[in-house]
């Protein structure tokens, strides 16, 4: 086995995915995902690159080729990994969960993840990934209670400066995630991802939409979006939120190619 069998994996489920399923026709599943899924997934592969590219007639190009990230679609999961040759590869799959949650928020869609380190191989000419990575950031997924992500030891050991570098500037923290009952540490801190971590001005401020969640959501499913809104709240408050503009610096192509 050689170390290109190893990557960092970050492994996202929608929440509630059965009760949409069961409440909107495939038509509204598909448009959400086509247009607001695929969205934030191009958004955070354009800020891989740090660039906007446009092509010849001044569209901007979704410049697939230049991302540093790969991502995997399926049902109600996204796999997250880093390509190769990447920038750090810890960071960019932290700065690429953040952003997808996020932005996903934006359509009242709730995303939970796990990231891991170990052995991984994707082959995504046929949407098949292995490892024991893949499964370990399901796991870690799985544990907890709210919409976030959390990184397991396993990876913050394997990039230590990494993780040292995105504490000191907040794109990582470290919080007491909630977690489901049986995993349950009391008050154990954890390093999780700062999805309110870039300055998205466009955005619907989150405590609003999560407040709407809030007010909607089913029982069985209050205490994540609570938890959720408690996250966000603490962001706020630390001076945590909108710590750094995205895709600055760098714009490829003309933008104005296709004006008259």
């Amino acid at each position: 086995m050689t170390s290109k069998d190893y990557s960092v994996v970050a492994v996202l489920d929608l929440l509630g995915f059965s009760q949409i399923m069961d409440e909107q026709s495939l038509d509204e599943i598909e448009k959400r995902y086509t247009k607001s899924l695929m969205s934030a997934v191009t958004l955070a592969g354009l800020s891989s690159i740090g660039a906007f590219v446009f092509d010849k007639d001044g569209r901007l190009d979704a410049g697939e080729d230049l991302w540093t990230i790969s991502f995997g679609v399926f049902s109600d999961t996204v796999v997250i990994y880093p390509q190769r040759p990447a920038g750090p590869p810890l960071r960019t799959t932290c700065e690429a969960v953040a952003l997808l949650v996020d932005a996903a928020l934006q359509s009242d869609w709730l995303f939970r993840g796990g990231i891991d380190f170990g052995t991984f191989r994707a082959l995504s000419d046929h949407n098949v990934y292995l490892g024991k990575a893949l499964i370990g950031a399901h796991r870690l997924e799985g544990t907890q209670n709210w919409a976030g992500a959390v990184v397991s030891d396993e990876a913050q050991r394997q990039y230590p400066q990494e993780v040292k570098d995105m504490l000191g500037d907040g794109l990582l923290v470290k919080y007491p995630a909630p977690m489901k009952r049986r995993f349950r540490v009391a008050r154990q801190e954890r390093v999780v991802v700062n999805w309110c971590y870039f300055d998205m001005r466009w955005r619907v401020d989150g405590r609003e939409r999560l407040s709407g969640l809030l007010d909607s959501a089913p029982t069985a499913a209050r205490s994540k979006v609570q938890a959720t809104l408690q996250f966000h709240d603490e962001m706020q408050s630390r001076g945590s939120a909108s710590l750094s503009q995205i895709g600055k610096g760098r714009v490829f192509g003309d933008p104005t190619g296709g004006m008259p």
